[in-house]
């Protein structure tokens, strides 16, 4: 846009040419259009990385609960093996254990202020994220995310 000196100083400068009768509004329609020009740039530009950041999110949300997934998978398969070679049920002592295994081979992230553990690529992640065993986080008091389903 075309400051209030400069629009003065281009209509001077036309008047001492003997130009009195240059359309100054025209000067000022063609700042109109070149704002109007960069309010669109800008919000090409807003939703391009708007819709950039969620592709993202979706592909990292995605692949951190099949990894996710895949780790609960190998804790799980090494549990059920080792009950599957008790006799007879499982005991109270038999099962907290194979719950306890699970849980310290699933890693669950937390942040510096929140009260929930997320999966990794969680949205809740972005400004802090630090990793901890599924374990460590039910201990200190931490519940799931309701957002990214981290394992329970």
């Amino acid at each position: 846009m075309m400051t209030d000196e400069e629009i003065q100083a281009a209509y001077d400068e036309a008047f001492a040419a003997g130009a009195a009768s240059v359309d100054v509004t025209s000067l000022l329609e063609d700042a109109e259009k070149s704002e109007d020009l960069e309010r669109q740039l800008e919000a090409k530009r807003t939703e391009g990385y708007a819709e950039g950041f969620d592709r993202g999110y979706k592909a990292g949300y995605e692949n951190g609960k099949k990894d996710g997934s895949a780790e609960a998978g190998k804790a799980s398969e090494g549990s059920s093996s080792s009950a599957a070679t008790q006799s007879g049920g499982t005991t109270s002592s038999g099962s907290e254990g194979s719950g306890y295994a699970s849980q310290s081979a699933v890693t669950v992230y937390v942040t510096d202020t929140g009260s929930k553990y997320h999966s990794y690529g969680c949205q809740y992640l972005r400004e802090s994220c630090h990793g901890m065993t599924l374990y460590q986080a039910k201990q200190a008091g931490y519940t799931a995310c309701s957002r990214c389903d981290p394992p329970a």
